[in-house]
């Protein structure tokens, strides 16, 4: 049994393992569809991403350049030496990652079980119980074992690492994206109800109770969140505008990062009444709220 989040690092570590078994690959019920759908729907993501970049404002020169780091980063998962020559992306164009796609992650032909909230799976003499906690991924889950009181967090929680909430949305849908960040701090919260004496990380051994980690966690966010919150103004500017003001040393470098980020933090703000966004044609600004 293979239970893997919608990233392609484990999938590409043991994908072709799974498939040469026979075993049953279950995911997050968020995640379950993209992996089920494999190579094909990538293509469709960067699409979606695309949409939402330029409507934030992101120069084209660096949405071209958001398809060159994605083919990039698919030759390096297919092994290829680095400086291996690679097509010049197209910016009015969407990548067609088939080619790239390395072999053990084509998984068109490979159903996926998805798992949602308290699914229950016996694994040998051990049972485990799913806890939806999306955030990280749209279909992020932990698993829940009531008998040593351990709780398995992949890269939800993660001892002395802040995970990561991004840009995804339903199915590919740019109309949908979803509010990662926000689902990720309310996911962290939802730990706290359970009676947890070890934590087993996707990274990194424990070093701390999950209480204090929890903490952290949401100091480190709300910190974030305060400091980012106060480099908005009644002037209206877009998300990319924000992003360049916040985390100039990096949006070049780390454009998806930052504008996940940066987007996640709007969505917190925009839930609490303290900033609105507004549409002017095909382009979208925020500014605090009167």
């Amino acid at each position: 049994m293979l239970i893997s989040p919608r990233k392609i690092g484990p999938l590409r570590q043991r994908g072709q393992r799974w498939r040469e078994v026979g075993a049953t690959v279950m995911a997050g019920a968020g995640d379950a569809w993209h992996l089920a759908r494999g190579p094909e729907s990538y293509p469709e993501e960067v699409e979606a991403s695309w949409v939402f970049m330029r409507e934030n404002g992101v120069p084209d020169d660096l949405t071209a350049g958001l398809a060159e780091t994605i083919l990039e980063m698919y030759a390096h998962s297919r092994g290829e030496s680095e400086g291996a020559p690679m097509p010049t992306p197209d910016p009015d164009a969407v990548p067609d990652l088939g080619e790239w796609y390395p072999a053990p992650l084509r998984m068109s032909a490979v159903g996926v079980t998805p798992l949602v909230d308290g699914d229950a799976i016996a694994l040998g003499g051990v049972r485990v119980e799913a806890v939806s906690t999306p955030g990280h991924t749209p279909g992020s889950t932990c698993f829940w074992e009531p008998e040593s009181k351990t709780l398995f967090t992949g890269d939800h929680v993660i001892p002395g690492i802040f995970s990561n909430p991004s840009l995804y949305f339903e199915r590919n849908d740019p109309a949908k994206r979803i509010r990662s960040t926000a689902a990720y701090i309310e996911s962290v919260e939802k730990l706290r109800a359970f009676p947890v004496e070890r934590v087993a990380a996707g990274h990194k051994r424990q070093s701390e109770p999950l209480p204090r980690m929890i903490e952290r966690i949401l100091h480190h966010h709300n910190r974030r969140l305060e400091r980012f919150a106060a480099s908005i103004d009644s002037t209206p500017r877009t998300l990319y505008e924000l992003a360049e003001q916040s985390y100039a040393r990096l949006i070049r470098r780390d454009l998806w990062y930052v504008m996940g980020e940066v987007t996640g933090l709007v969505d917190v703000l925009e839930d609490a009444g303290r900033v609105v966004r507004e549409r002017e044609g095909d382009v979208v600004r925020v500014r605090l709220a009167t």
